[in-house]
């Protein structure tokens, strides 16, 4: 596919790899809609960019329906029409499976599946009259390996891969475009000091985690090739994601000496989340 010229929605535009999807989709000349929860972070995206003038932001929180439908009038009063959808938003709480609240099961599945449904079904019978369009989905290799004390994130994303696969199928016969992009260890705001600091301190060094950058240049070239599976994951990562299909009793033997390590990393991680999202049993 070609972007020149596409609108584009990229939901959780102002961080991590949605930060650099968007700053590539706007280089190659897309006109691009940055959907995020906090303004600041959209606006340094934008301002940061060579093609500003083909961007605009709008404040959405992906976990309520009604941010979503004015996302996409929104981008339909600006340029009239929408071409492409990268379902990018996520969020993770993670830990063992009984220390996650009631709340934040519930916001997590609303951010990484729902929304992803959500806006799939808002968007459809516009794309379906484009001559050219593509939906994104931006899941994990944690849809695909199952990681110890993660179990929630792991069947919030192995639900996106269920569903980007399915909805792929759906479309074949139609001119729209399905990737799924399953991203590793990936550096974004999740990686928080703290967060480093308690990978060195296990042995996880940081030599075992992607830029941001880079998984946005692989995912772009998935979505410009049309890739339906695109694997943003170092050699160590994807020859885990076939062990773990052919030989799950050695991943199962790997996965358990390594959790003590694999605990200490996302405790750290969901308390960075929590300190920036803490929820209650009536959000």
């Amino acid at each position: 596919m070609n972007f020149a010229g596409k609108t584009v929605i990229v939901t959780g535009a102002g961080t991590g790899i949605g930060r650099e999807l968007t700053r590539k989709l706007l280089a190659e000349k897309a006109r691009v809609v940055l959907a995020g929860r906090r303004r600041e972070k959209l606006e340094e995206v934008i301002e940061s960019s060579d093609h500003s003038a083909n961007a605009t932001a709008v404040v959405t929180d992906v976990s309520r329906r009604q941010d979503l439908s004015a996302l996409v009038d929104t981008a339909l009063k600006q340029h009239g029409h929408i071409d492409v959808v990268v379902n990018n938003a996520g969020t993770v709480y993670a830990g063992p499976v009984d220390s996650v609240s009631a709340a934040e099961a519930e916001y997590m599945m609303k951010v990484n599946v729902l929304a992803p449904i959500w806006l799939t079904q808002l968007v459809l019978p516009m794309l379906k009259r484009r001559p050219e369009a593509m939906i994104a989905y931006i899941s994990s290799l944690a849809g695909l390996v199952q990681v110890p004390c993660q179990s929630l994130y792991c069947a919030s994303k192995h639900a996106l891969h269920g569903f980007g696969q399915s909805v792929r199928r759906e479309l074949l016969d139609t001119r729209i475009k399905v990737i799924t992009a399953y991203p590793g260890n990936v550096d974004s705001e999740l990686m928080s000091k703290r967060v480093q600091r308690r990978m060195e301190e296990v042995g996880f060094g940081l030599k075992h985690v992607t830029t941001a950058e880079r998984a946005a240049d692989i995912i772009v070239a998935g979505m410009r090739e049309e890739t339906p599976m695109v694997y943003v994951a170092s050699r160590v990562e994807r020859n885990l994601v076939r062990l773990n299909q052919f030989v799950p009793a050695l991943v199962d033997r790997r996965m358990a000496q390594m959790k003590p390590k694999i605990e200490s990393i996302l405790r750290a991680v969901t308390e960075w989340t929590r300190s920036r999202n803490a929820l209650t049993e009536h959000d």
